[in-house]
């Protein structure tokens, strides 16, 4: 999630690995800069494997998602020699960090951040010592254990995306620029690609001097066109708000003039749309079947149906031409917030 400003100039596309000091910008699209680091890696795996102990516990490994089977899974490949400094580091990130969110806790993010921005070392003064001693604990474990397995199928995700990137990247950075009304932001998009995210999936945040992605290996959906899709929605993220920006400004516009509280997810239901759909007409084009992530596991069919119908009635008309995102968007927010029986 985004809860940053805006800026007025725009990037250039590149799909690459990028070391960590790497810092380029240029024209019209988001310079996506793709990592697979070690210490960012650990972060999150700690981090997620700390909450599914509590369904294990309770639960049992038999009734986990498929992603949180696959963080138990990894626990359980821990060699048997480093498992007291394993659980050391895990128990540190159970007690401060797990009940934290990557997005709404500012401290969490700063660490965040910091990790990724300085990925060469976790003992930067700026992280938490709670966090520098789990990290500095559980490295040894990590790498004899996970890290192989982890960076070979990040380095495989990061191919296969930048494959897709290379052959839709530019035309969907200029649809959605153009779309928007709002350029992308003139600084690298660092995307960390790790096993697991968190149990939102995937997330992002204007950190300083580049805008954070942070994707997940083992969440399906982020797989193929699906995480095209998520690529494109996480980077609208540095451009929209709820409040701020083309869409934001046009959504709490509408709300006031109708004298009515504003739907306030309209904002973030519009960039999950608006880079699925053009995803969607993507692989149409190229003949394979694709529908987007949001409609998978049934945010716009169950949470917000009315959204997507309006989306559908309102907003695609105008991504294909006709009218303004101005009237696209009243239209929207006077159906949605229209109250009947």
């Amino acid at each position: 999630m985004n809860r940053a400003t805006f800026a007025a100039s725009s990037i250039a596309a590149v799909a690459a690995i990028a070391s960590p000091t790497q810092i380029a910008a240029s024209a019209a699209e988001p310079s996506f800069q793709f990592r697979s680091g070690f210490w960012q890696n650990l972060h999150h795996t700690l981090y997620y494997q700390a909450q599914v102990l509590e369904t294990v516990y309770g639960s049992g490994s038999e009734r986990l998602s498929v992603i949180d089977a696959a963080a138990f899974r990894d626990l359980r490949q821990v060699t048997q020699n480093s498992r007291e400094s394993w659980y050391r580091a895990l128990r540190i990130y159970r007690d401060r960090y797990a009940s934290l969110s990557f997005v709404f806790d500012d401290a969490l993010m700063d660490a965040d951040n910091e990790i990724s921005g300085d990925a060469a070392s976790p003992l930067s003064k700026k992280l938490p010592g709670a966090m520098r001693v789990a990290l500095q604990t559980a490295a040894p474990a990590y790498r004899t254990s996970l890290w192989e397995r982890h960076d070979a199928s990040n380095r495989g995700f990061i191919e296969d995306l930048s494959k897709l990137l290379a052959g839709n990247g530019s035309l969907l950075s200029r649809q959605l620029r153009s779309i928007y009304q709002t350029p992308w932001l003139a600084q690298p998009y660092v995307v960390d690609v790790v096993p697991y995210a968190q149990w939102e999936g995937s997330y992002s945040n204007n950190a300083p001097g580049f805008v954070h992605i942070v994707m997940s290996v083992q969440d399906p959906s982020e797989s193929g066109m699906g995480g095209l899709d998520v690529l494109f929605h996480e980077a609208s993220h540095s451009i929209a708000d709820p409040n701020r920006g083309t869409i934001g400004m046009a959504v709490v516009a509408e709300a006031d003039r109708l004298n009515r509280p504003a739907p306030d997810q309209f904002w973030h239901a519009v960039i999950m749309y608006t880079p699925g759909k053009l995803v969607e007409e993507i692989a149409t084009r190229s003949g394979i079947k694709y529908t987007m992530v949001w409609m998978q596991p049934g945010l716009f069919g169950r949470t917000w149906p009315r959204y997507y119908q309006a989306l559908e009635t309102h907003w695609l008309p105008y991504m294909r031409g006709t009218g303004t995102l101005e009237v696209a968007i009243a239209r929207c927010v006077d159906d949605i917030t229209a109250i009947t029986a």
